[in-house]
């Protein structure tokens, strides 16, 4: 099946391409994150696009300082529209009003 017969609203591939591109970078979240080690409870503060491809990098012993203390698993995280949002989350996190909000919202 041609390109043609399936779009009957006469957008060219182009148009369609730089939708996608658009509605990528639109969609396109980014979060901070708070991990807890499963071997010694140990937290770790971060910030990232991918927040499942990322544990799986902290996880694999990619990170230099997480590689010591595998597995990790999310204990938290947020969702923010821009990337500074986000870093300025994850240098709150790591303040001492922070650490207190975190540890309030992940005892049981």
């Amino acid at each position: 099946m041609k390109f043609d017969e399936v779009n009957p609203f006469g957008i060219t591939k182009a148009s369609y391409f730089i939708l996608g591109f658009f509605l990528y970078f639109k969609l396109m979240k980014y979060h901070s994150y708070v991990l807890r080690s499963l071997k010694n409870g140990i937290l770790y503060k971060g910030s990232t696009e991918d927040i499942e491809k990322r544990l799986l990098t902290h996880n694999a012993g990619l990170v230099n300082f997480t590689s010591k203390h595998t597995p990790w698993e999310i204990v938290l995280y947020e969702e923010f529209e821009t990337r500074s949002e986000a870093l300025k989350r994850e240098k709150w996190y790591k303040s001492g009003i922070g650490r207190e909000w975190i540890n309030k919202q992940i005892s049981p």
